[in-house]
């Protein structure tokens, strides 16, 4: 499993077996390894179908997990309403694709997940420019 496991080996030498090492120590059959096993990375992904708007335009947004282990996964970014998923239950793209609000300003989406066993978090996120309006005086 992910996370922090242990490991115990046992090793003894059986004393009527002939050719076998004679043991002087018997306080050293066992040794105990600790290791930790991180979450594979999920390839998260979030995208945007255009990268530069005008003023007040809006984008849309797909997202992917492209492994679908238990995690608390959240979309969010200006001018969108916070949205979150599990890809092992709801599905690797759930809510995909969104539309964005307004945008009158440079503007990060985020995608982050967090594995809940080693609480690892993995994100990706895309930036949508604004082209400033021009006006005539």
């Amino acid at each position: 499993p992910l996370g922090s496991s242990r490991i115990q080996v046992s090793v003894d030498t059986p004393p009527a077996n002939p050719g076998n090492v004679s043991e002087v120590n018997e306080g050293d059959n066992v040794t105990t390894l600790d290791i930790n096993i991180p979450p594979p990375n999920p390839g998260l992904s979030i995208s945007v179908n255009r990268p530069q708007v005008r003023s007040g335009e809006t984008v849309q947004l797909s997202w992917i997990v492209a492994v679908p282990y238990p995690m608390n996964c959240r979309v969010f970014g200006p001018g969108i309403v916070s949205y979150t998923f599990n890809p092992n239950v709801d599905g690797q793209s759930a809510g995909s694709p969104r539309t964005s609000g307004p945008i009158t300003a440079k503007s990060e989406f985020t995608l982050s997940c967090t594995e809940p066993i080693t609480n690892t978090v993995f994100t990706d996120s895309v930036i949508v420019e604004s082209q400033g309006q021009l006006e005539e005086i």
